[in-house]
């Protein structure tokens, strides 16, 4: 149960963010997206290495 529920939020995180990339946007919000983008990959290796550190 508990690979099933870190693959789902793993799944999940990853699918927003290829969602948001893949969406066209105009070119001044394209530096905004770069930008969280760096920061939302860096959030989501930070979350999984916490989970992986308490098992």
């Amino acid at each position: 149960m508990y690979k099933f529920s870190v693959g789902l939020f793993s799944g999940m995180v990853i699918g927003a963010a290829v969602g948001m990339i893949i969406d066209p946007l105009k070119d001044k919000d394209h530096k905004k997206l770069t930008k969280k983008k760096n920061e939302m990959f860096k959030m989501v290796g930070q979350a999984i290495d916490n989970i992986m550190d308490m098992f």
